[in-house]
């Protein structure tokens, strides 16, 4: 029973580690991110026509100071729509003008930089690269996940329920069909190639910019597709660790419990038995004389021969002169007939 219960309290540390482990990579800011990337991508492919609307997602690009990474951006006739997404919860705070918001979980105050000031990094990028002018691009700042956003924001600031009513607000053409062909292909040639080196080199140059180990998600327009944070490195580690110890203890345990037991007997070793001595062959006994098997078997009826008859009856009837002096005679009653 012991050696059970410690079994089974070990495999119930590792899973427990590992459902922690897993809450932490689900919980973290990268991840949180690119599940919302995810759903911006696939509310806007229901509801936007993709001809019109022509999607690139993830495009990091060049600049002076290094490289910038930008969630989406859509070229339409209506304008290059130009999208950052942020998955938070609980109330956001923040105007215009603020260098960071505030998202504001139960009491403490979590400052984030300004989305606004991070799109327009984008914007100014994406500009110096395809040659055009500032006035074509459409700034978007979407929050998804369960947030309400309790300051006064700006118009190009929503959440994921009015993203798709913000882009249709533009119904003013201002690209040509040719000039909106030409801004995608230089798009494909300016971008770097979505691939898990460019974003390692991408997240090199953040913390060389910032001289920080982990950059915040999201600092000077990037956002980090997969997670890749020291932090979240650290905790794994550690709920490892903490398994472990947890694992040795119980095996201790056990151990002790099992010494506490009484002691089980020992069982006597067999003793040796004597070994049989070998019996001789007796040698079959030879009769002259008929078997018992070969004799013939008595009849079921014994026929008396004469003599014998003779002598049954001789008994018989001295029997009868014996006891018929002292039997008396029963008269017989009959039914009288009237």
């Amino acid at each position: 029973m012991a050696q059970w219960a410690s079994s089974m309290l070990s495999s119930l540390v590792w899973l427990f580690a590992a459902a922690a482990i897993v809450a932490a990579v689900l919980n973290s800011s990268a991840v949180k991110g690119w599940f919302g990337e995810q759903r911006v991508r696939k509310l806007i492919r229901s509801r936007l026509d993709p001809s019109i609307y022509r999607e690139f997602y993830n495009v990091t690009v060049r600049t002076e100071r290094g490289t910038t990474q930008i969630d989406h951006v859509y070229v339409s006739p209506f304008g290059v729509f130009v999208i950052e997404t942020k998955n938070l919860s609980h109330w956001i705070h923040g105007r215009r003008h603020d260098r960071n918001w505030i998202q504001n979980v139960y009491g403490k105050r979590i400052p984030f930089p300004n989305p606004i000031w991070q799109n327009l990094a984008h914007i100014k990028a994406l500009g110096t690269l395809l040659d055009l002018s500032g006035d074509k691009f459409r700034s978007v700042i979407v929050f998804v996940g369960d947030c309400m956003l309790k300051s006064e924001m700006p118009p190009e600031v929503c959440t994921s329920r009015g993203l798709v009513e913000y882009i249709r607000s533009f119904d003013r053409q201002v690209l040509s069909t040719p000039e909106v062909e030409a801004l995608c292909r230089k798009l494909e040639e300016v971008r770097l190639a979505p691939t898990f080196k460019t974003h390692r080199e991408h997240v090199a140059d953040l913390r060389r910019r910032h001289g920080e180990l982990n950059p915040p998600s999201g600092a000077l327009g990037t956002s980090t597709g997969v997670p890749s944070g020291v932090g979240l490195i650290k905790t794994g580690l550690a709920i490892i660790v903490i398994a472990f110890i947890w694992s040795i203890w119980t095996k201790m345990l056990g151990d002790v419990s099992g010494s506490l037991q009484p002691p089980k007997p020992v069982a006597a070793s067999p003793q040796p038995q004597p070994q049989a001595q070998p019996t001789r062959a007796v040698a079959p006994q030879v009769s002259h004389g008929p078997s018992r098997a070969h004799q013939a078997p008595k009849p079921l009826y014994y026929h008396p021969t004469d003599s014998e008859a003779a002598e049954r009856g001789r008994r018989a009837d001295e029997s009868m002169r014996v006891l018929a002096p002292n039997t008396q005679e029963i008269p017989l009653a009959l039914p009288t007939t009237e």
